[in-house]
Parts: C-alpha cells; structure tokens; sequence
C-alpha cells in the first residue's frame, strides 16, 4: 500500500498533494542595514530562493547571486509606510 499527503483548504480545494516540489526553510534572520551578504555553500545554486519582508523606514534591496544572497540600502528610497521588522527567509526547493 502506498502513502502519501494531500491537504486541502476550508472550500475543499487541494492545495497540497505531495507529488511536487516544495520549499525547505534553511535560514531566517533580520538583514542589517547596509551591505552585507550570506553564503549558502552546501546549496545548489538552481535550489537557492528567498522571501524578503520589507520592515522599518529603510528600503534593503536583496538579490541573489550564485550561493549567496545579497542586501544593501537603497538610500533612493523611504518606506514610510511599512511596518514591523524586515525579515528575510531563505528557502531551497
């Protein structure tokens, strides 16, 4: 008998069935202000992802590049209007 997972929503839509490739999370921290970058040597560069949530007044531009992931202030910019803490979630699929 096989196994398996599939999850479904609150309307009964599948939103998950197990058959395809999802997201491990491999890190989360708050990026400092300014430049820096993280290196990720034991993930392939193709599997290597991101999700940054702009916080603060101050506007970090993230990339990524090879095995790492990037940040610097982007001085051009104020975001006034956002709230809470920047966050910055790294992921491999």
């Amino acid at each position: 008998m096989s196994a398996g997972i599939e999850v479904y929503g609150p309307t009964g839509a599948l939103y998950m069935d197990g058959t395809g490739r999802y997201g491990r999370v491999i890190d989360i921290f708050q990026p400092s202000l300014g430049t820096g970058s993280k290196m990720y040597p034991d993930i392939e560069e193709a599997s290597l992802d991101f999700a940054y949530f702009q916080g603060d007044t101050q506007v970090l531009t993230v990339w990524k590049s090879g095995q790492s992931i990037h940040w610097r202030l982007d001085d051009a910019y104020y975001a006034g209007g956002f709230s809470g803490s920047r966050l910055l979630v790294v992921v491999a699929f």
